[in-house]
């Protein structure tokens, strides 16, 4: 199998569980569109608890998915 053929399920697996943790995104937008400007503003907490939620749901699905 070359570079070519292969395919990341990974990236499959953050798509279909986005709408899982949309709520955590738009907390996060919406921090974001809060502080824009402020320099010593940021939104590092609420984008960790999205990528967490994405993560532990990827998590639960992918090694269903490898052989």
């Amino acid at each position: 199998m070359d570079e070519a053929e292969l395919h990341d399920v990974k990236e499959d697996l953050e798509k279909k569980c986005a709408p899982q943790c949309a709520h955590l995104y738009i907390v996060y937008q919406d921090c974001a569109e809060r502080i824009a400007g402020k320099e010593e503003a940021h939104c590092t907490g609420q984008y960790l608890d999205y990528e967490k939620c994405i993560s532990h749901c990827v998590a639960n699905h992918i090694f269903k998915s490898l052989k």
